[in-house]
């Protein structure tokens, strides 16, 4: 019988495979021992004492996280807060924790009650961490007062030039809000996806917008649905698709649009050259504002292959989503005045809205003529193979 060969000496840092022995990962500084030291020392035992200086208690949930984080000696990168006890102190002592915390590319407070004091928060967390890609603050009772901050902490020169996705869903900031925040982003060329669902925005919040379409030349989605921009928030809008050439997404689901908001933008979205989808669900446009619809798709199909228009009778308007869409590969556009010119991209536009029975066909039928022809399956092999 062979003898058991010896076993192998333990190579440096394992030590009897202790957690937290042996080469750090990248972006916990050198004097720790271990990850969970350094999230311990770093933000646990800071947040708590800011909170006490505060006369606020940390609320348990999120300690609780923080306690995992240490007792599996892990980093985090996210940070998601889902509790109406985090008040405006709560959130300024987190704020200021997570201020210095490198790993942070994500920040999400949903459904808090820190209201435009922890948006004021959020903005010095802005100024302060480069590190942050991505920040949410949806239904924590912002108001104009809370935009301007957040606005300004991402305007330039001096504020936040590293943040590429904002979501404001939920708060009732209004024209004003919008107004604020469009006028503190001025200078801003970074940001690509910004979400502002179900914030009582009407015309002059949407043209507000519509200017910083025009002065980022950045902004890849903008995200209006629920709100109630009506005709001239859409005329706006419009008038920045064709000059416009980063923007692929305009969701403008649930707006109040009747035919004439569609006959501005629909022909407005098939000239752009960066447009991709254009959301018109759930707005009364009727039969003038659907062939108006008809007929922007035809002006695309005749610049590449022929586009796509989702249409479905009498749907059910969607919640916003609860999931977290941040995306930290998002990269800024490239563009090159000596290349050439490439056919804009496909162009989807969703309509919703109840029409009569015959205008419905006569869509439908439209949709069939300009989709994309379908390949065709391949054919089972016939037969078996021969051994």
């Amino acid at each position: 019988m062979p003898k058991k060969g010896k076993k192998g000496k333990k190579g440096k840092g394992d030590k009897g495979g202790k957690k937290g022995a042996g080469k750090l990962p990248a972006g916990v500084p050198e004097g720790f021992a271990s990850v969970g030291e350094y999230v311990k020392k770093e933000v646990a035992n800071k947040f708590s004492q800011l909170c006490a200086a505060s006369a606020c208690t940390p609320p348990a949930s999120f300690m609780k996280f923080l306690e995992s984080c240490i007792a599996e000696d892990k980093l985090f990168s996210n940070a998601t807060v889902a509790e109406r006890d985090f008040t405006a102190p709560v959130v300024h002592a987190l704020a200021e924790t997570l201020a210095t915390w490198s790993p942070l590319k994500a920040f999400c407070l949903w459904r808090t009650s820190c209201g435009d004091s922890g948006a004021g928060s959020m903005a010095e967390l802005l100024k302060h961490n480069p590190s942050l890609l991505g920040l949410e603050m949806l239904d924590c009772g912002l108001t104009a007062r809370g935009t301007r901050a957040l606005g300004e902490a991402l305007s330039s020169p001096g504020g936040n030039m590293t943040l590429r996705y904002l979501n404001l869903d939920l708060n009732n900031i209004g024209d004003e809000g919008a107004i604020c925040l469009a006028e503190g982003m001025k200078g801003n060329r970074d940001l690509r996806v910004l979400s502002l669902q179900y914030c009582g925005i009407k015309s002059d919040g949407a043209s507000a917008l519509a200017s910083l379409v025009i002065g980022t030349m950045a902004l890849q989605e903008l995200k209006l649905r629920g709100n109630a921009i009506g005709t001239m928030g859409a005329v706006a809008l419009a008038a920045t698709l064709t000059s416009n050439t980063t923007l692929k997404i305009l969701d403008l689901t649930d707006n109040e649009l009747t035919a004439s908001a569609a006959i501005a933008i629909a022909p407005a979205a098939a000239a752009s050259s960066s447009l991709e989808f254009l959301g018109l669900d759930a707005n009364p446009i009727g039969e003038e504002g659907a062939e108006a619809v008809i007929e922007a798709l035809g002006i695309r199909k005749t610049a590449r292959d022929p586009p796509t228009i989702a249409t479905e009778q009498g749907a059910a308007m969607a919640d916003v989503s609860t999931a977290s869409p941040i995306d930290a590969d998002i990269e800024p556009p490239l563009s090159n005045p000596t290349a050439k010119k490439e056919p804009p991209p496909p162009l989807k536009i969703t309509v919703t809205e109840k029409l009569p029975r015959e205008m419905f066909t006569k869509v439908k039928a439209a949709i069939d003529a300009l989709a994309p022809a379908k390949k065709g399956k391949k054919g089972k092999k016939k037969g078996k193979k021969k051994k």
